[in-house]
């Protein structure tokens, strides 16, 4: 590590802006070691260290000369694009001209952030957009052309013209499917199952432990970014939250007087009458349920625990069941590929919002806490139902500590006092150590502090 971070080292050479800082230095060896170690580290360092590439360089030496996948993974999307546009370019450079070494390294994504070539071609052809939007397609049309991956930061397009044209994992067929050697997600994930180093955020990466890892490849190794975040996103991706506008847009889905809907496809007519009677008793039962969750808040409070079994709403998840018993039923009338895309997602969606709502109303899980929410003060707001698990620490210790060779939490703010003990217990912390670094920054001599003078008219 000396040669690359030292005074007239590797960066000094290639990086102007590079600033030798004995504690990034410190740094680096400290997760070099954990990872030859195969062990586990949590390290606290100090607004100026330089913690990107005190992170990024050893995860990348151990990685080429092990011949093992490793995970980056940070808070958000615009971290993830300042790793994969900045900082791992100028560490690629280095690495071919000083070491010898190339690396393949790729962005990780969740599905919907990529298009979907066949959803795309089909909204051009209803042609339900307005004229001024032409310009978003065909540069999309443009970035089919030149790229093989791009994604909705390269497309610039607003938001509710991709949802129409996005990826949906609910729709995609991708075995049937007769654009899948040219789809950019699927492309994607080739990149991804070569690549030796994979960048994420810390929604996408416990969203992959909730699908049971199906989604991103399997890496030896992983490194937490902006770690004091984790047991938040973690418990928010782990748990689920439903609410009772949700359930009503589904239900428009299937039928709505007047429109088109799914169940209008349904050829046997019994089915077709029994569905749309199911639909009606459902938004009936909806309503009196979600009022009656409604009356159990006191005031102007918005969030409520639920500490109790309920009975309430019992009624609405046997009319649930029965309409997906139905949908079962007619699921043969759907064979074509067009009334399928609509078919499977809706009865999907359907399906896993019962699941919800039961585990809610029995609070089947232990480990979680419930509560009720109001979206605003108003008496008719939206209400939701949410259960998260209170403590992510076993978890953790399962799906990620035991499971990885080599576990790295990273961040400004993980100890109290130089003791990571309260963090070590969130998330179940074990075999392993901690490291605590100042800010290499002077703050006597490099900050100043203003106080504004209270100001009435202010």
């Amino acid at each position: 590590m000396k040669e690359i971070f030292s005074p007239d080292g590797y960066l000094d050479n290639e990086l102007p802006e590079y600033e030798y800082r004995e504690s990034q230095l410190v740094m680096a060896e400290f997760i070099q070691d954990k990872l030859i170690e195969n062990q586990n580290g949590i390290i606290e360092a100090g607004t100026g260290t330089g913690k990107t590439m005190a992170y990024l360089i050893p995860a990348l030496k151990y990685a080429l000369s092990h011949e093992k996948k490793i995970a980056i993974t940070t808070e958000t999307k615009a971290l993830q694009k300042q790793l994969v546009d900045k900082d791992i370019p100028a560490a690629q450079k280095i690495f071919k001209e000083y070491l010898g070494l190339d690396f393949k390294f790729a962005l990780c994504l969740g599905s919907s952030n990529y298009p979907c070539r066949r959803r795309f071609e089909r909204f051009l052809k209803k042609g339900s957009f307005e004229k001024s939007d032409m310009k978003h397609f065909e540069r999309l049309s443009s970035l089919f052309k030149e790229k093989r991956i791009f994604t909705f930061f390269d497309a610039e397009m607003p938001g509710h013209l991709w949802e129409e044209i996005g990826r949906d994992s609910e729709t995609c067929d991708q075995q049937r499917c007769p654009m899948t050697t040219i789809c950019p997600f699927q492309a994607a994930r080739r990149e991804w199952a070569q690549a030796d180093l994979l960048v994420m955020n810390h929604y996408l990466f416990f969203s992959n432990i909730a699908s049971g890892k199906s989604y991103l490849p399997v890496s030896e190794a992983v490194i937490f970014d902006e770690a004091h975040s984790i047991e938040s996103i973690a418990s928010r991706q782990l748990g689920f939250s439903i609410d009772h506008d949700f359930l009503i847009n589904l239900l428009q889905r299937f039928y709505q007087r007047g429109k088109y809907g799914i169940i209008n496809n349904f050829k046997s007519i019994k089915l077709h009458d029994e569905a749309i009677h199911s639909v009606e008793i459902i938004a009936k039962e909806s309503q009196i349920f979600f009022e009656k969750m409604r009356e159990k808040f006191h005031g102007a409070e918005t969030v409520r625990r639920i500490i109790t079994v309920t009975n309430e709403g019992r009624n609405l998840t046997e009319q649930m069941k029965r309409l997906i018993g139905i949908l079962e039923l007619a699921e043969q009338d759907f064979e074509e590929e067009d009334l399928r895309i609509e078919f499977d997602p809706a009865r999907n969606r359907l399906i896993a919002y019962c699941e919800s709502l039961i585990s809610f109303l029995n609070l089947s899980y232990e480990n979680y806490v419930y509560w009720i929410e109001r979206s605003d003060r108003e008496l008719l707001g939206n209400i939701s139902l949410t259960g998260r698990p209170v403590n992510i620490n076993e978890i953790m210790r399962q799906e990620v500590l035991s499971f990885y060779e080599s576990s790295i939490f990273v961040s400004a703010t993980l100890s109290i006092k130089n003791d990571f003990s309260f963090f070590m217990s969130t998330i179940g912390f074990e075999r392993g150590s901690g490291k605590v670094l100042d800010s290499p920054f002077n703050h006597k001599e490099q900050m100043i502090l203003y106080i504004c003078r209270y100001n009435k008219s202010s």
